[in-house]
């Protein structure tokens, strides 16, 4: 920026920056949309100016993104006969940079859990045999818990609790917590056997637990203390993956068959913002909200600066 630049120049900086920035607020996955056969998308938050930033061929199960780092990190299943390989990528908010970070491989059982911890800048994810954790660029990956089938898996690093999902040996699922490290293991709630649920958040300013249950179209809450679950949705729909997202207080949801809604955390009307056109497939598994939007921390920079100028 030149050192000379005039308030109106800086103003204008801004300005520009709030429109790069404005259409990537939501990232999800798809199984072919918009006429390409597997991508990484984004939205702004209301679901519009829809962008393509990732169109290579892929699978994507689990999303989870941090604006501050600029990075979006996903799951990918690669399909065949016999185990199936899975790999862990991440790439910049706009696609760039993409790189693979981890590659295991399982028999049977899809899982759809990705967690990013903006604090520490670590990542959690899934796998067939429990939780997993790495630094954002892949290094010190370790297994932290093992669990029969994990399906999906939410932290909340103020509070230092780990939460994730899956099915026991018997079928049984359990909604559980932890400490960020995996120590104390704890059910919160345990449900019937082969409830489909694919979806976790939280809200960590009530420390509020949300799920998923595809089969059933329903959205439940537990506090993390434990407690009787509350079931604030029901519907007809395949609510697959959940997003919490605490600037605009939005509980986001995404349909399996290929449509994004939010509603209050608390429960009520469900606003749709997005629905998908010209799928093939038409699945989508997961979302990831950030706010501030990508360009925010610079826009709050220049705005400094600006407020410095005019007192000076």
């Amino acid at each position: 920026m030149p050192r000379n630049a005039t308030p109106k120049a800086l103003l204008a900086l801004l300005c520009a920056g709030a429109a790069s920035a404005h259409a990537q607020n939501l990232f999800f996955g798809s199984a072919g949309f918009n006429g390409s056969q597997d991508a990484i998308y984004s939205t702004d938050l209301n679901g519009g100016g829809l962008h393509n930033i990732l169109p290579s061929p892929m699978v994507v199960s689990g999303v989870a993104a941090d604006a501050g780092a600029g990075r979006v990190f996903w799951q990918q299943p690669h399909y065949g006969s016999g185990q199936s390989q899975w790999t862990l990528h991440a790439a910049n908010l706009n696609g760039s940079g993409h790189t693979v970070l981890s590659t295991w491989t399982q028999n049977g059982g899809n899982t759809y859990g990705v967690a990013a911890d903006r604090v520490n800048q670590q990542l959690y994810w899934t796998d067939i045999n429990g939780i997993n954790r790495s630094n954002y660029n892949g290094t010190g990956a370790t297994s932290l818990v093992s669990y029969h089938h994990a399906t999906d898996v939410e932290v909340d690093a103020s509070a230092n609790r780990l939460f994730w999902t899956g099915n026991d040996s018997s079928g049984t699922v359990g909604i559980w917590t932890a400490n960020l490290n995996g120590s104390n293991p704890i059910a919160l709630a345990t449900l019937p056997a082969n409830t489909g649920v694919y979806g976790l958040t939280v809200n960590p300013g009530t420390q509020t637990v949300y799920w998923s249950n595809s089969s059933g179209g329903q959205i439940s809450a537990i506090p993390y203390a434990g407690g009787t679950p509350t079931t604030i949705l029901s519907s007809s729909g395949h609510i697959q993956g959940l997003e919490y997202e605490a600037t605009t207080n939005r509980l986001y949801m995404v349909d399996k068959v290929g449509s994004i809604a939010w509603m209050p955390p608390t429960g009520g009307p469900v606003t749709t913002v997005f629905t998908g056109s010209g799928q093939t497939l038409g699945e989508m598994h997961d979302i990831a909200a950030v706010v501030p939007a990508p360009g925010a921390v610079a826009l709050l920079t220049f705005g400094a600066i600006l407020s410095r100028r005019r007192r000076s």
